[in-house]
């Protein structure tokens, strides 16, 4: 009769050994979502940031064409951008930085300018 509670005892232990550890690696696997999540929300803000950053830029060129930007600072909402113009032959190069606190993204477009401003290359880093 003891062995039998004693065996009752030990699986009711065991049981609940196996159901605390499912519980806790449950949770951890719910806080790595979490936080690639948050990562992912990040990154998208910085890609955000950048864009806007660089459309920015190109209405200044487009308002005139002259228009040249050397570790130019540009802050929007939660985030700053530094931008560059490059005066190449026949195009000009713009490189964008964007910071949204740990979150960085960098954009380069090259264009050409005329009459309207045409879009040559266009990279995400």
């Amino acid at each position: 009769m003891e062995n039998k509670g004693f065996s009752t005892i030990v699986i009711v232990i065991v049981i609940s050994a196996v159901s605390l550890l499912m519980a806790v690696t449950t949770s951890f696997l719910a806080l790595g979502d979490l936080e690639m999540s948050s990562d992912y929300i990040g990154g998208k803000k910085a890609i955000y940031l950048a864009e806007s950053c660089m459309e920015e830029t190109l209405q200044k060129i487009q308002e005139n064409p002259e228009y040249t930007a050397t570790n130019f600072s540009l802050s929007l909402n939660d985030g700053l951008c530094i931008i560059e113009t490059e005066e190449r032959p026949e195009s000009r190069l713009i490189k964008i930085e964007a910071n949204t606190g740990i979150y960085y993204k960098n954009i380069e477009a090259e264009i050409e300018t005329g009459d309207k401003i045409e879009l040559v290359a266009y990279e995400i880093k």
